[in-house]
């Protein structure tokens, strides 16, 4: 008589689940980042590591390399991640001027590095991917007056502002989804980090998605940048009684460029409104959700709730993305 397999519980179904997700991106993980990434399963970082350490069901499918662990023939992983850390610090490291010009722009709140700069995991392309909140009002400012630096410094390959909204407008409007709850746990701010418990207050289902993710104040900055924040307040005073005309005007001229951009794009995530600039102009979530879905069934681990989880919006792009591959070699988990 054959012994029928233990079904895992919540909590190894969980740490699999987000050692599946990583994979996606080949993307090795310390037990920390694991425990911020289990999906719908609150645990202590103890837990999390005494089950990585000891327990039987998920050693004989998971793998560890040092202190990074991984799925069972995934060699190279580490190595390729040290490359990534490597290749983005030197990025970052060669625009830190850019980005501290960046971070003093009338009318900026926050910037975060996010999508695969966040996570040191976007070596393939040498560009920073940056999440932006600008003032009430002032977003589409924001963004002319960015595009006009990044030219002026020829820069503007580089810099890649693929989130711009200002603070009335940082939830997210179609309510969240899987991929989306990943970006915004892993922002990563090089000013304005207060910024994100307002974030955080004003998403709540990221924390119901991943309930070890909560913000942990300046632990989740990325490094401080200094500012000048007297230069800053003087040139809001100086476009303060243009203001107005300054917003409207960016609104009409780059938003015509952008949804052009976004027309001739394969599959584009765009949304251009007053207070939201998302501009991802290649949306692989379609296919992204469709192989950690096959991945999850293949594991065993799908369940119906965390169909439910995978958001409205995911489940909708699968049937769209049945039959399609991504490349998901860069970016983040």
């Amino acid at each position: 008589m054959t012994d029928t397999p233990r079904a895992p519980d919540r909590l190894n179904a969980a740490i699999l689940r987000a050692l599946l997700y990583a994979d996606l991106f080949q993307f090795p993980m310390r037990a920390e980042e694991i425990h911020r990434q289990l999906l719908l399963v609150p645990a202590t970082l103890a837990e999390v590591r005494e089950r990585l350490e000891r327990d039987p069901w998920l050693a004989e499918r998971i793998a560890r390399t040092g202190e990074l662990f991984h799925l069972p023939g995934r060699t190279g992983l580490d190595a390729r991640r040290a490359r990534q850390e490597q290749a983005t610090d030197a990025l970052i490291a060669q625009h830190v001027t850019v980005l501290r010009l960046v971070s003093v722009l009338p009318y900026v709140r926050m910037v975060a590095f996010s999508g695969g700069t966040s996570r040191k995991n976007s070596i393939q392309d040498d560009d920073l991917d940056l999440f932006i909140v600008a003032e009430k009002g002032r977003a589409w400012t924001v963004y002319g007056l960015l595009v006009a630096l990044a030219r002026a410094l020829g820069a503007r390959e580089v810099l890649c502002a693929n989130y711009l909204v200002d603070r009335v407008h940082v939830t997210v409007p179609d309510g969240g989804d899987l991929f989306t709850g990943h970006e915004l746990m892993a922002l990563k701010p090089l000013v304005g980090e207060r910024w994100l418990q307002h974030m955080a207050r004003e998403n709540a289902w990221v924390e119901q998605l991943m309930p070890n993710a909560a913000v942990r104040g300046r632990e989740a900055l990325w490094q401080e940048l200094p500012v000048e924040p007297m230069a800053r307040r003087a040139m809001e005073l100086a476009l303060w009684p243009h203001w107005w005309l300054v917003e409207q005007t960016s609104r009409a001229l780059f938003g015509r460029r952008l949804r052009r951009k976004a027309a001739r794009a394969g599959r584009p995530d765009v949304l251009l409104r007053p207070g939201i600039l998302k501009l991802h102009t290649t949306d692989n979530r379609g296919e992204i959700v469709t192989r950690y879905r096959d991945a999850l069934e293949a594991a065993g681990v799908m369940e119906p709730n965390f169909e439910r989880a995978l958001g409205r919006r995911l489940r909708r792009r699968h049937a769209e993305a049945q039959g399609r591959g991504a490349d998901t070699s860069r970016g983040t988990p």
